[in-house]
């Protein structure tokens, strides 16, 4: 939950009463709540099977957590910024490019629907199931891409010594 994408009385809701919920949800269920000043997360852990949870087993789910690792390098190095809201806001160019980046980078360890998928096919894919998960919200009329805190909070990688799959396609 987004502080400017709610109302005020849940943030205040959360403010007095963020402790004890807290308390009750991790004692009931496996997972963790983060509470920040401008946005709440329930993180579900692997045991919890509540609703639909974020990463799937499925290469989109891996392909977006790539996409989040590169994210957050990117600010981390301070090629973009985030603002007091912790909203980081890019333009939607430099965004698909990063999609780009990561597809060339990693693009063996995907599946070969995702390998032969055409470039704007794949970065619609991509970015659309981002924006589901609420990691990133599109402004067309602005042509730019907000990123959300959200996509801080998860990261993926594949291990040093995977080489990408099979070189002739399989």
């Amino acid at each position: 939950m987004y502080r400017r994408d709610g109302s005020e009385e849940d943030f205040e809701y959360l403010k007095y009463y963020g402790r004890r919920l807290t308390e009750d949800l991790e004692q009931n269920f496996d997972c963790h709540v983060h509470i920040h000043k401008g946005s709440s997360y329930v993180m579900l852990q692997d045991d919890c099977r509540m609703g639909n949870a974020f990463p799937g087993n499925n290469v989109l789910s891996d392909i977006i957590l790539l996409c989040l690792s590169e994210i957050r390098t990117r600010i981390e190095q301070k090629e973009w910024n985030v603002q007091k809201d912790e909203i980081c806001i890019v333009d939607m160019v430099s965004f698909e490019q990063m999609i780009q980046s990561v597809r060339q980078q990693h693009g063996q360890g995907f599946s070969k629907n995702y390998r032969e998928m055409p470039d704007s096919e794949f970065i619609s894919t991509v970015m659309s199931a981002m924006e589901l998960w609420m990691f990133i919200k599109r402004d067309r009329s602005a042509h730019q891409v907000e990123i959300y805190p959200a996509a801080g909070k998860l990261q993926g990688r594949y291990p040093k010594d995977f080489t990408g799959g099979q070189k002739n396609g399989q």
